[in-house]
Order: structure tokens, then sequence, then C-alpha cells
């Protein structure tokens, strides 16, 4: 993977030397308008990581809203700058907007492929713990497990909690307001309660009791179909399990759902995690440094 992943940024490198020349071949100042080309690219480049990774940032830091503020301005007047010496015509203008683009694709490819990934693996552990701190919680994440990089997998829920979307898995994590029983993790998971994503636990749903770390927890099992129907085709969701607990002071609340993706040119199925497994991911939980 990482050496595909080199090869493709040679490839985009390459495209831009060759694009800031041909855009320099039409002005009086070649060499320093290719030069300018291949600067518009790399800021493009800069300015894509700096905002992209300020805006994981579940608050932003006065450092990042200045780097933020000083590499667009360094694009802009860039920008500025070759569209004078190039002319505002059509062409040249698109030609511009290919070396921004080349740029921030660069940078996406390195972030997203792989060769980021640990980098940003840190930057959702900083948000996950920007919003349990805004919630008054510590945020926890289960050990050895890696966030999906194709999509932003933390979010803040609009009732004071914390989501975290693993792939297989999804989380959510509130401040414990009051002393929890297992009674009270019984009616979060009671049939007709809707714990996670307004997904209604029927009636028929099968109860476990759990410990985890000693401490109680409380899983439920049943058949889900998006919309309360099964699909006639695409993905469609078949067994579902819920776990609740309670880990540090802080209700952490577990859903897994089983059923088909699309793989080549058909829909194999998958199944959801069961109670034990996921009662393993809570006991693998720790908190956010």
């Amino acid at each position: 993977m990482v050496v595909v992943i080199v090869v493709f940024e040679v490839v985009v490198v390459a495209t831009i030397v060759l694009l800031a020349w041909l855009l320099g071949k039409g002005s009086p100042h070649r060499a320093r308008t290719t030069s300018l080309g291949v600067a518009l690219a790399a800021a493009a480049f800069v300015a894509t990581g700096v905002l992209g990774i300020a805006s994981i940032n579940y608050r932003w830091p006065v450092g990042w809203i200045a780097a933020v503020v000083v590499a667009v301005v360094v694009l802009v007047g860039l920008f500025v700058l070759l569209g004078r010496d190039i002319g505002w015509t059509a062409a040249r203008v698109l030609g511009l907007v290919g070396l921004l683009a080349l740029g921030s694709l660069a940078f996406g490819t390195i972030m997203t492929g792989g060769v980021g990934a640990s980098r940003l693996q840190q930057l959702y552990a900083t948000r996950a713990s920007q919003i349990a701190e805004a919630n008054g919680f510590v945020a926890l994440m289960p050990r050895d497990v890696q966030l999906p990089t194709d999509m932003l997998p933390v979010e803040a829920l609009p009732d004071g909690g914390l989501m975290l979307s693993y792939n297989g898995f999804e989380m959510q994590e509130r401040k414990e307001l009051a002393t929890i029983t297992e009674g009270d993790l019984r009616q979060i998971v009671a049939p007709g309660a809707t714990p996670i994503r307004d997904v209604v636990v029927p009636g028929d749903a099968r109860v476990t009791t759990l410990t985890v770390n000693g401490l109680p927890a409380v899983a439920v099992e049943f058949d889900y179909a998006p919309g309360g129907s099964v699909m006639k085709e695409g993905p469609k969701a078949t067994k579902t399990t819920m776990l609740v607990t309670v880990l540090d002071g802080v209700e952490v609340r577990f859903w897994s759902v089983g059923g088909e993706r699309l793989v080549d040119s058909g829909w194999e199925p998958f199944g959801a995690l069961s109670p034990a497994e996921l009662a393993g991911l809570a006991e693998s939980m720790e908190p956010v440094e």
C-alpha cells in the first residue's frame, strides 16, 4: 500500500511540475512563473493539511486559527500573483485551479491512504477528549482498535454525549449524572426504548447480563432492518447487538449491526459482534490522555 501511495505521489508531483511549466511558457517571466506554479501547488498542499487537521479539533486553539489564516493568505497571494503573470484567460485560470487541486490531492492521499493514519488516530483522540471535557467527563476508547480514516468518526451528540464510529460497531458515551444500577441499565435497553440512533428495541429482544471489570452490563440482541422493514435489495441489517454499562463515571453504549456489504460484484453477509465481544471491548477501554 505504501509503495502505491509513493508512486501515486510521484506522479502527482510530476504532473504539478509539467502543468507549472506549461503555464510558464506563455509568461514573459517563464522561470519565475514555473517556480510560482510549483509553489502554488505546495501552498495548496500545506493549506489543505493545516485546514484539514485544524477542522478535526472540536475547539480550535488560537495557534491553529492563526496557521489557517496565514496558509490561506499565502495561497490567495500566490494565486493572484500567478494570475497576473500569465493573464486571466479561462484556460490559464483552469490551469491554476488544477495546481490547487493537485496540491490538495497530494495531501489527502498521504493522510487517508495509510501513511498519515497514526497521526489521524491521535487527532481523533484529541477531538474525543475535547468533546468529553466540554461535557464534564473523560473520554474512553478501546485499546488497539483503530478508527476509520475515510470519514470523521468522532462526533458530539446533542445531549452532551460523544459518539465514536468504528468499523463493525459504534459507541456513545455520556457523563453518569447519578449512580446507575443494573436495573437502570435494563431500562435503557428495555422494549420500546431507543438507546442509540432512534433504533427501537423490540419486545422479543434477547437480554444478557454480563460484567465488565466487575461492574454490571446489560446486552440485548434482536433482528433489525433500517426503516423497520427488510430491504429488497442493497445492504440490509440483520442481527443487532447493544450493550450498556458504566465505566469510570461514564455511561457507555455499544451498538453493532450485521448485514450485507458489497464485495466485488456481489453482496457478502457479515455478522454483528456478540455481547461477549462487546463486553471485551468495554473491558479494554482506556481514558484518552
